[in-house]
């Protein structure tokens, strides 16, 4: 999620880890004694239909889930509203296994931010190679798909100092932490995705110019140093390609692991997408009522709510109401970011449509020109490159708009 604040307990910090959820081992027996009728299923299941021992069904189900959900919750696709119920019943920390919950995340999300860094260098290289050999605009359109990616890697970083440097004794806390970070995968493979179909594109391409070069090779038309250029191009292609979709793989297995998948059923998941940009989103929502929904939702501040409210000292300078108005304070900044987010989100998406139209138009006006003779390789190579270019950053502002939209609705939730 994009530009999360921190809602914070100076006092606290000095003495927990950095975690999704840090308990010390007393309050993590009592979480397990609150959550064990209703996560582990019990030997004591009777056989008769009855479930009113262990919370379960025969075949495993909670009673609080119906068996068609719990059905879709058990294939092989995850789909982004099913997330919240995954992290509830199935994940790590849903099995009451929370280190392995906390470790699991912090490793998938500094994973995520470097993948996304190893691409920005990538397309980086790209950039400058088009500049140095003078195709300007393509080499811009490379650049507005780096800051696009950039945007992206900032997100995911943004969200993973918030939520490894939230602490809170409560599993429903921990629950809202951890869903927060799942959010944010299942977002960064969406970038990753699209990366991989960019990608791909790059592959075809380079593949076509080297064909093209052989051809004309063959006639005298091109030289042999052309054509091993034109082959260095297309195997560094096939690389970026292949050390993609080795970063999907390995995102779609953590994010499965985490979710309560084997490792062997993670390899063949099926990951779901987010749902559409709605542009008309912002225009209906008012950000102090969002604003009073948010804390009426957010496990932090009702926390620091009650805390402040049992405290009788009337000063108002005890540590529970100062907790109490920093994190009031910090939920408020937290939401007026996000709703900013959605606006600058908003306007990116506008311009990179806009572009990659425009970018549309001229790859076909290349292509006829280079087919009547009027434009050289090196130029037509450009303006195919500068679509693929247009064409991704059009895809990733749809999908960096969707998930600005996406974070404010999960904060009026409480998850942030």
């Amino acid at each position: 999620m994009k530009h999360f604040m921190k809602l914070k307990n100076n006092r606290a910090l000095m003495t927990v880890m950095t975690a999704v959820l840090l308990v010390s081992s007393a309050s993590e027996a009592m979480a397990a004694q609150r959550v064990k009728s209703v996560i582990h299923p019990s030997p004591l299941y009777n056989g008769q239909g009855s479930t009113a021992v262990n919370g379960y069904e025969a075949d495993g189900r909670p009673v609080s889930v119906d068996a068609e959900t719990w059905a879709l919750l058990n294939d092989s696709v995850i789909q982004y509203d099913e997330l919240e119920n995954l992290v509830k019943y199935k994940s790590s920390i849903g099995q009451n296994r929370q280190v392995q919950a906390e470790t699991g995340l912090q490793r998938s999300m500094n994973d995520l931010g470097q993948a996304l860094g190893g691409n920005i260098g990538d397309l980086s290289d790209l950039a400058a190679q088009l500049k140095e050999d003078g195709q300007t605009v393509a080499a811009e359109m490379v650049q507005a798909e780096i800051k696009a990616v950039q945007s992206s890697k900032a997100q995911i970083e943004m969200s993973r100092r918030t939520i490894m440097s939230t602490t809170d004794s409560r599993m429903y806390g921990g629950q809202q932490q951890l869903l927060a970070g799942v959010l944010q995968m299942f977002v960064g493979y969406q970038s990753l995705r699209e990366l991989d179909h960019m990608y791909g594109k790059q592959v075809e391409l380079y593949q076509s110019m080297y064909d093209l070069a052989l051809r004309q090779q063959q006639t005298g038309l091109e030289t042999a140093a052309n054509a091993s250029a034109a082959l260095y191009d297309l195997e560094k292609a096939k690389l970026q390609y292949s050390s993609n979709a080795e970063k999907l793989r390995s995102l779609r297995v953590s994010l499965g692991t985490m979710l309560g998948y084997s490792e062997a059923d993670a390899e063949n998941l099926t990951i779901g997408t987010l749902p559409a940009y709605d542009p008309n989103y912002i225009a209906t929502r008012n950000l102090q009522d969002d604003m009073n929904v948010a804390r009426q939702h957010n496990n932090a501040y009702g926390n620091a709510y009650r805390g402040a409210m049992q405290d009788k000292n009337i000063t108002g300078y005890t540590d529970a109401k100062i907790d109490y108005r920093e994190t009031a304070q910090n939920l408020g900044v937290t939401m007026t970011s996000l709703y900013q987010n959605m606006q600058t989100a908003a306007a990116e998406y506008d311009a990179a449509q806009s572009g990659n139209q425009l970018a549309a138009r001229q790859k076909d006006a290349a292509e006829r020109q280079y087919a009547a003779g009027m434009m050289g390789l090196p130029q037509y190579k450009g303006a195919q490159v500068q679509a693929i270019a247009a064409e991704m950053s059009a895809n990733m502002s749809a999908v960096n708009a969707a998930s600005a939209m996406a974070s404010y609705q999960w904060a009026l939730k409480g998850v942030l």
